[in-house]
């Protein structure tokens, strides 16, 4: 790679700022119909979905175990 193909992919390259304003303006851009009904957002939204559910599931457990654990009473561990 020369210095001036270096330079202009440089220059092409996206920065992280760059890249955060393009997913910002495509997460608040308004949508057509036919852009929600876009299979691959379709697609997107169940992936999301899933991970939702997977997440919701591990709190559960979480919670669960929590709540199983057996519990000091602290009064009387004072006393």
């Amino acid at each position: 790679m020369t210095v001036d193909s270096k330079r202009q992919w440089v220059a092409e390259t996206p920065t992280n700022v760059d890249i955060a304003f393009q997913t910002l303006r495509l997460r608040t851009a308004p949508m057509t119909l036919h852009a929600l009904l876009n299979v691959e957002n379709v697609e997107e939204i169940r992936e999301m979905i899933d991970k939702i559910q997977a997440n919701v599931e591990e709190v559960k457990k979480k919670h669960s175990a929590i709540l199983s654990a057996p519990q000091s009473d602290e009064s009387k561990q004072n006393n």
